[in-house]
């Protein structure tokens, strides 16, 4: 309605200022926020595209999208474990401190699993597949990182809130002075809804920190959690393992 309204008063420099300005916000939200959803992707941005297959006591190399479970996959030292499963035989030093928060490479044998995108640091082991595709447990994990920027903060609903309930007397206040005063006045009020910018302020402050986050290498996989941290003193560790570096408690 601001741009219909500038355009029939021919205020086309406030018309053209006025969609740069609206469309430069959202581009800045959208950049904002595919660079969240690629930075919280690419903690596993490691994909293994070609395994070694076990057939007829023979290693051959296919494509990963051939393997199904229960198939006997061969890994070795270097190598990025391809697929969830169980190890049928060798032993194999593994490091999942991506998975698992363990700060030390872990020693695996018979009857151990493994999850795809660790990696072995020594040995050889055959891994019956045991989970593929979209059902690995880093895809799952991928799965959850790739929707935390759609949720919404509390500041970021009653913001929204706030500019819905604003519109409708806003837009009723335009219409009632347009043919009173002018259309310039109806199209300036009309102007003054703070829907788009509260909208765009709320969304970028929640990504902006969660960026901020992970260049200090601190993961948030939930942009709600930034305002439950307000009330948090106690923090529970549920194991040694997932502590990497030295605290003062």
């Amino acid at each position: 309605m601001v741009v219909t309204g500038t355009l029939v008063t021919q205020n086309f420099l406030v018309t053209a200022a006025y969609t740069f300005i609206a469309n430069l916000g959202s581009v800045l939200v959208r950049k904002s926020k595919g660079y969240s959803e690629e930075m919280l992707q690419g903690v596993f941005n490691r994909k293994v595209t070609t395994v070694w297959m076990l057939r007829d006591n023979a290693e051959i190399e296919s494509p990963i999208e051939e393997v199904d479970i229960d198939d006997v996959i061969v890994i070795h030292t270097g190598e990025l474990v391809p697929l969830d499963g169980v190890i049928t035989k060798g032993t194999i030093t593994v490091d999942q401190h991506m998975l698992t928060g363990e700060s030390v490479p872990v020693e695996k044998g018979v009857g151990d699993q493994v999850f795809a995108s660790t990696v072995v640091i020594a040995g050889y082991a055959w891994v019956k597949v045991t989970e593929t595709g979209q059902n690995t447990a880093v895809a799952k994990i991928e799965n959850v990182l790739q929707s935390t920027s759609h949720f919404m903060t509390g500041l970021q609903l009653t913001g929204e809130k706030w500019a819905d309930a604003a519109a409708a007397p806003i837009l009723g206040l335009g219409v009632f002075l347009a043919p009173l005063q002018c259309l310039g006045v109806g199209t300036a009020v009309f102007n003054t809804s703070p829907g788009n910018g509260i909208r765009m302020s709320a969304s970028a402050q929640t990504l902006v920190h969660i960026i901020l986050a992970s260049h200090e290498s601190i993961l948030i996989k939930d942009g709600r959690v930034l305002e439950q941290l307000m009330g948090v003193d106690t923090i529970v560790f549920d194991k040694t393992g997932t502590l990497t570096e030295e605290w003062i408690v």
